[in-house]
């Protein structure tokens, strides 16, 4: 399994070395000993790639090597679908275990907590020197699975409480992976605006 498959550099006339390594074996069954000069085959190997569109440190990769390979393709999905799986989730958590003034800020949680990942995903891209900026489904289900684990008992009917709890779990998901100021000042004002956008509160409450 060969992962970030279209990690590597291009070069100034478009090639990729590790591509072409790989490509190798595609086209000629094995590698060649440069010492020796013979053909090294091997058999009974299954090559699984994984790759997303080019952009923010990925390139694209020539058809060359593509062409060896069945592409299957995930769309992304749409921030209704992502709000109807996890509003359901949390609201059947909420009427479960949570009071009135808890089971009304669900709805509001949810959109938050994709508006953050949307604009994680959108500004926060991967580049050689941050290639761990990749954000996906997992820790948008992250955020939500550390809020459901909260305890009634101590949320009890506290809006702010659980307001700071969603906070806390955006940024225990998503800003402890920033690794410089630039974007960990980023990411404070964009959680603030979507604080007061989807609960309508202010920061300093």
């Amino acid at each position: 399994f060969v992962d970030d498959l279209n990690m590597p550099m291009r070069e100034k006339y478009f090639a990729q070395p590790p591509i072409e390594l790989l490509r190798q074996w595609m086209d000629h069954s094995g590698w060649y000993d440069r010492k020796a000069q013979l053909l090294h085959k091997l058999v009974d190997i299954c090559f699984v790639g994984a790759m997303g569109p080019p952009g923010g440190g990925r390139n694209p990769v020539t058809n060359r090597y593509l062409r060896h390979f069945n592409h299957i393709a995930f769309p992304p999905l749409s921030d209704e679908s992502l709000t109807h799986i996890f509003y359901t989730i949390t609201k059947a958590h909420t009427e479960a275990f949570f009071p009135d003034g808890i089971q009304v800020r669900a709805l509001p949680t949810v959109e938050a907590a994709i508006a953050v990942y949307n604009a994680c995903s959108e500004s926060l891209l991967p580049t050689p020197s941050r290639s761990h900026y990749t954000f996906n489904l997992r820790d948008l289900a992250k955020v939500f699975q550390g809020i459901l684990m909260a305890d009634p008992k101590k949320v009890l009917d506290d809006g702010n409480v659980w307001m700071r709890l969603w906070a806390h779990e955006n940024q225990r998901v998503f800003r402890d992976r920033l690794i410089d100021h630039k974007d960990c000042s980023w990411f404070d004002d964009m959680l603030r605006e979507q604080l007061e956008h989807h609960f309508k509160a202010k920061w300093a409450q």
